[in-house]
């Protein structure tokens, strides 16, 4: 079934997204197999897929005020997307803490944000972000090197 559905799919996508496409599936279909409440990982390749969804301002709650933004990050979209991941995830997800990272490690992830690197990303005190959370962080700071990223 999965492969008539490739066959059925991939032929109608542009050659440069064909790749993030098959990661994507993979992802799900590993996530699908091996998590029986994986919640955060699902919710992580949806973010990866489509992005997050534009929501208004004033129905969100935050831990850490919005208008706290890193110098480094021009646009505010950004910004409310990477905060708005603290309504999207539980305390126990290293992304709901993202924000509050980037804001106490200032100097490291403006650094990495002019070179990313896939296995280089500041740490969460001291735990690692899996490769399913540096997609999602790519996907949001760095858009532009995700394809790079899904290639590495």
């Amino acid at each position: 079934m999965i492969k008539s559905f490739i066959k059925l799919i991939l032929p109608q996508l542009f050659n440069e997204d064909r790749l993030e496409f098959l990661v994507l599936l993979q992802l799900l279909l590993k996530t699908a197999v091996e998590n029986s409440d994986g919640k955060s990982e699902i919710l992580q390749i949806e973010l990866l897929a489509t992005g997050l969804p534009r929501i208004n301002i004033e129905s969100l709650s935050y831990s850490t005020g919005i208008n706290k933004k890193a110098s480094w990050i021009e646009s505010d979209i950004i910004w409310f997307d990477i905060i708005s991941l603290s309504n999207l995830f539980n305390k126990d997800d290293l992304l709901y803490h993202l924000s509050e990272s980037i804001l106490l490690n200032d100097q490291l992830w403006k650094d990495w944000y002019f070179n990313p690197q896939l296995n280089q990303f500041p740490n969460q005190n001291d735990k690692q972000y899996s490769q399913l959370d540096k997609l999602v962080i790519i996907r949001l700071l760095r858009p532009d090197y995700l394809m790079n990223a899904l290639q590495e």
